[in-house]
């Protein structure tokens, strides 16, 4: 549905042989109704349909789904109703009728009417991400009508993960007051360093007091916001460079190696401070430094490996004993709601990445944390430890990559540059070979069908019960 609609906004016609497959797919009840919705709004918009297809259930995918396609469609054909959908779904739920608002995404929206406060607050909690799409939908430079109303402030702002961060700018300088006000609430270092770029662009001063803070924070995703943040080197950089370079986490290690040169200091200097990360304990660590080095001074030396370290040493040991064996790894996610997808990964293709995700299962690693990433038709991504598309275990994995092509329900693992890898990894929803050769893939689901519908309709901050190794 997603490519035959992409295809037809950009001038492609439907031909006789494929609309008598459509027509005998549809007879046959093989067509999605919430993808055929996502397609058939996109056309709507766009002026290529005249009206939508029956109204689909509301649900936490469908919602996410239908929201991502009407931001696809231009500003001026959305700006009245945008303003009526912010209302709808962020500011007045006890008061407005949302239901219209709905029926225009092709939703029929069944949960509690206006004024059923409890029961409205029950139905949007279990939706996490949705308020977050709603203020995507704006667009740049456009007002946003911000209000903090007390259910806006229990679903929206409260949950670090999930919050408008992201996109605060885009609510104007008059918001400034109530955000610095959450900002002087400081056990919330993730929700600040998601602020740190939008508070940026509305007040400098107070962005650099933030930017201070974060730098001294215990938290190492805080503190990567905060380095990339900084124009220039700080004034201790030292101090700075001692404290990344203990961090668990590869993010706030990785911004600084790469902000050297993007604070352009002199190539002495690089190559000084560089240098020392040659000897990191981490491989990542060590391959940033020398990709920066090689540029400053092509004879710089591959780094030397030191001795494996107790931690590598069972991975290795378990890699190589899982990929003797040849038997696929069987893992059961089971998220709430008693959904469960099993994973069926291959230890012959992706053997250190696959024992390193059986060695976390068995350690709980997994265990009660939330997705964090729900991207329709295209992927589901979890294992962060913050419940963000951030942080890992405390160490990175080597790239394992194949030419086994990613098509719906591949398993790769996530990365943020070359040989990154750690705890997190994603699971596809449609077919996505752009994928192939560039990330690690472990494998795929079990009962495909089956676990595409539950994936399909993942709310965003699904919790994930258990991660269980199966015999």
């Amino acid at each position: 549905d997603a490519n035959i609609a992409t295809a037809r906004l950009q001038g492609g016609e439907v031909s006789k042989e494929l609309q008598a497959y459509l027509d005998a797919m549809k007879k046959a009840e093989k067509i999605e109704p919430v993808r055929a919705q996502v397609a058939r709004l996109r056309l709507v918009m766009a002026g290529k349909e005249k009206e939508l297809l029956p109204l689909v259930k509301a649900s936490p995918g469908s919602l996410m789904a239908l929201m991502d396609a009407w931001n696809r469609a231009p500003w001026e054909l959305r700006r009245d109703r945008q303003a009526m959908l912010y209302r709808a779904c962020i500011v007045d739920h006890e008061t407005e009728d949302i239901r219209p608002i709905f029926k225009t995404l092709g939703l029929d929206f069944q949960a509690p009417v206006a004024g059923n406060e409890e029961g409205m607050m029950k139905f949007f909690s279990g939706m996490n991400g949705y308020e977050n799409r709603v203020i995507e939908g704006f667009e740049l430079g456009e007002p946003v009508p911000f209000n903090f109303s007390p259910f806006t402030r229990k679903i929206l702002i409260t949950d670090p993960r999930f919050a408008i961060a992201g996109h605060v700018h885009l609510l104007g300088r008059s918001a400034l007051p109530k955000i610095l006000d959450y900002l002087s609430n400081w056990n919330q270092p993730l929700f600040a360093a998601a602020l740190l770029p939008g508070l940026r662009k509305l007040s400098s001063l107070d962005a650099d007091k933030l930017r201070e803070k974060l730098l001294h924070s215990s938290n190492p995703i805080a503190r990567s916001a905060a380095i990339e943040d900084l124009p220039e080197a700080s004034s201790n950089l030292a101090s700075l460079t001692q404290r990344t370079w203990t961090d668990r986490d590869l993010e706030p290690q990785q911004t600084l190696i790469e902000s050297y040169s993007r604070w352009k200091l002199p190539k002495e200097k690089q190559m000084e401070l560089l240098k020392p990360w040659l000897q990191h304990p981490d491989w990542a660590c060590r391959f940033l430094a020398y990709q920066q080095l090689v540029k400053l001074d092509s004879t710089t030396p591959w780094p030397i490996a030191p001795e494996p370290t107790e931690r590598e040493k069972t991975l290795i040991k378990e890699a190589e004993k899982m990929a003797t064996a040849g038997k696929p790894l069987r893992l059961r996610i089971t998220f709430s709601g008693k959904r469960t997808v099993t994973l069926r990964l291959d230890p012959t293709i992706a053997p250190i990445n696959v024992a390193n995700i059986e060695l976390l299962a068995k350690q709980g690693f997994f265990n009660g944390r939330l997705v964090p990433r729900v991207v329709p038709d295209f992927v589901v991504q979890m294992g962060s430890p913050y419940d963000t598309m951030d942080g890992g275990p405390g160490y990175s994995v080597r790239c394992e990559d194949s030419l086994n092509w990613f098509g719906p329900g591949s398993v790769g693992m996530a990365l943020s540059g070359k040989d990154t890898g750690g705890s997190q990894f994603f699971i596809t929803t449609n077919a996505t070979p752009h994928l192939t050769g560039k990330y690690t893939r472990m494998g795929e689901v079990e009962d495909l069908d089956r676990a595409l519908k539950i994936l399909d309709d993942l709310e965003l901050g699904a919790k994930i019960e258990r991660v269980e190794v199966l015999k």
